[in-house]
């Protein structure tokens, strides 16, 4: 195989890995925004830590 072929193979795999990202983040942020405020507080946070936390992870 040439290298254009893993070229294109690289760049579909790391379409594929932000894809992937985006999801877990998307799941994370609906998971983590469902929880009550007091809920948040056990874990140590508040409603407005959520999108640094999606940010971070």
């Amino acid at each position: 195989m040439d290298h254009e072929h893993f070229r294109k193979r690289d760049k579909a795999a790391m379409g594929l890995a932000g894809f992937a990202a985006a999801l877990r983040a998307r799941r994370t942020a609906r998971l983590l925004g469902d929880l009550s405020d007091r809920q948040l507080k056990d874990i140590g946070l508040s409603r407005s830590d959520i999108g640094r936390v999606i940010r971070e992870r």
